[in-house]
């Protein structure tokens, strides 16, 4: 018969070996996707916001000034684009760390109850479990759809930046 001593120090190590590195790799694969994702968009702040800056002085020299207000329609498309890739991107990490907790969580009850639960602890627990298991499901799929709107709007940044450059080489 295993003391309750022995007990906890078994929960423990496999709490350990079971949940702590799945957390340990989603923030590590977080950390990179934030980093590159930073990159992105302060660059399409710069490129639109950079040209939408320096209109003026290029279209005294080089086109009409029709040409230069759609120009700076798309440059300013771009960066409305480019906020709401941001507000899109940051909803999807939210929910993409609430999903990772949730294992987390759902983990160390499902351990919990094989280490210690009874059969009415088991029954409370299979039913929260169940509830968490709808939640991430869920958020899983509000991370799919933020995942493809913020690339569209980011992509769309890129486009809008594309064609205010060429109305004003036109």
């Amino acid at each position: 018969m295993i003391d309750d001593l022995d007990r906890r120090k078994l929960f423990n190590e496999d709490l350990q070996l079971h949940r702590d590195p799945a957390f340990h790799s989603f923030e590590v694969g977080l950390g990179h996707a934030i980093s590159y994702a930073q990159i992105a968009v302060k660059w399409a702040f710069i490129l639109n916001g950079g040209a939408l800056v320096a209109l003026p002085t290029v279209t005294a020299k080089l086109t009409t000034l029709e040409a230069a207000k759609c120009s700076a329609m798309w440059f300013v498309l771009g960066l409305i684009c480019i906020a709401l890739c941001c507000v899109v991107t940051y909803w999807n990490f939210l929910k993409m760390s609430a999903v990772y907790r949730n294992e987390g969580i759902r983990v160390s009850w499902e351990l919990a109850d094989s280490y210690y639960g009874n059969d009415e602890n088991k029954k409370e627990n299979t039913k929260n479990i169940t509830e968490l298991n709808k939640c991430i499901e869920y958020d899983n799929k509000q991370i799919g759809i933020t995942m493809w709107l913020s690339l569209i709007f980011g992509i769309f940044s890129y486009v809008a930046f594309i064609v205010g450059s060429l109305l004003l080489l036109s």
